[in-house]
């Protein structure tokens, strides 16, 4: 791509985001956080904080692009051609990176998410996937700036059962929600003494985390609610009292668990809002009326229904069989570096 191209490109994106709408929230949450009427509510203040960087982040990558394009049309004649190449190269990049903004035009998704990784087929080797799959994430929403916290997590010896974590800033489930299915693993095991080739699965689940209001009435007799002990990656307790807790619609068998505050009220308060999030987002999306037609999506957890595909051995290529999107760098991708997959899937689902 030239640079006239290139700065054609810059232009159409730039007219789709409406650079003088960011200005404009960008200014408003700035005098909301002044406001005193918003300083007792820590929950607001972390919101409000989140969406200040991101817009503000947004506005400096736009200046950063718009000064790459300048510089290289001012001082062509005096730099390589090699260099050009090179400069043109990582500015479509970043703009690619901005054209995301303008394919995410769904309902819910600027809204923040809740991201649950599984086990599937493939005992301590699915396992440990699931861990790498979670810190995948983990990488990838601290490049984007996002706060996460963990609802719940089981975990064993080899790795990761099953994760819970709510991935909060803006367009985080729009960014976040191509990451929906089976993802497969085939490398040579850790876990046996031959060293031998095998594959494993895991299974991600995303959803928005929904603002709700009394639309969604539970009735105490449909709801189980247990408490447990909170637990982290690292394999450590995060508290030593039975303040977790994990709410379960009988009715559906859906349930919602959190164990991010210190306080076993506090997390039931949670859990409930993040149960009626999924049962709206769950009626919305089954075109249902009722909680009770709810059906839960039955995934099958193992070879033939992967979305992505990650082999370390024989040779390293990490496919996404939707979009045929690849890369040769598994460990770049296991590092958080997953936009060029989001960016294919929702080019691909415009």
């Amino acid at each position: 791509m030239n640079l006239q191209e290139l700065q054609n490109k810059f232009q159409d994106i730039s007219n789709a985001l409406n650079i003088e709408s960011i200005k404009e929230k960008e200014k408003e949450i700035a005098n909301q956080l002044k406001d005193p009427n918003n300083w007792e509510d820590q929950n607001l203040l972390n919101k409000l904080n989140i969406n200040l960087k991101a817009y503000q982040k947004q506005l400096l990558n736009l200046q950063e692009i718009q000064d790459g394009l300048e510089y290289i049309q001012a001082f062509h004649e005096e730099i390589s051609e090699k260099e050009i190449q090179d400069a043109l190269e990582s500015l479509n990049k970043k703009i690619n990176d901005l054209e995301v903004k303008t394919l995410l035009n769904q309902k819910y998704d600027s809204f923040s998410a809740i991201l649950s990784v599984y086990s599937g087929a493939g005992g301590d080797d699915a396992e440990d996937f699931t861990q790498m799959i979670y810190n995948m994430y983990q990488k990838y929403s601290e490049n984007q700036e996002y706060q996460t916290s963990i609802l719940e997590c089981s975990l064993t010896e080899s790795g990761i059962k099953h994760i819970s974590v709510k991935i909060e800033g803006p367009y985080a489930y729009g960014n976040l929600k191509s990451e929906h299915g089976v993802h497969r693993l085939v490398r040579l095991s850790p876990f046996n003494s031959g060293n031998t080739r095998e594959t494993s699965f895991c299974l991600v689940d995303v959803i928005p985390i929904i603002e709700t209001d009394n639309s969604i009435n539970l009735e105490p007799q449909d709801l189980r609610v247990d408490t447990f002990k909170s637990q982290g990656p690292g394999g450590q307790s995060v508290n030593t009292t039975d303040s977790a807790v994990r709410i379960t619609h009988i009715p559906t068998k859906i349930s919602a668990s959190c164990q991010s505050e210190r306080s076993q009220h506090q997390n039931k308060e949670n859990a409930l809002n993040l149960l009626k999030s999924k049962l709206t987002h769950l009626l919305e999306i089954q075109n249902k009326k009722e909680i009770q037609d709810i059906r839960g999506e039955n995934l099958q957890n193992s070879f033939g229904s992967q979305i992505r595909s990650y082999t370390l051995h024989p040779y390293k290529l990490v496919k996404d069989h939707r979009t045929n999107h690849e890369d040769n760098n598994p460990e770049n991708v296991l590092n958080g570096k997953i936009d060029g997959f989001i960016y294919s899937y929702l080019k691909e689902n415009v």
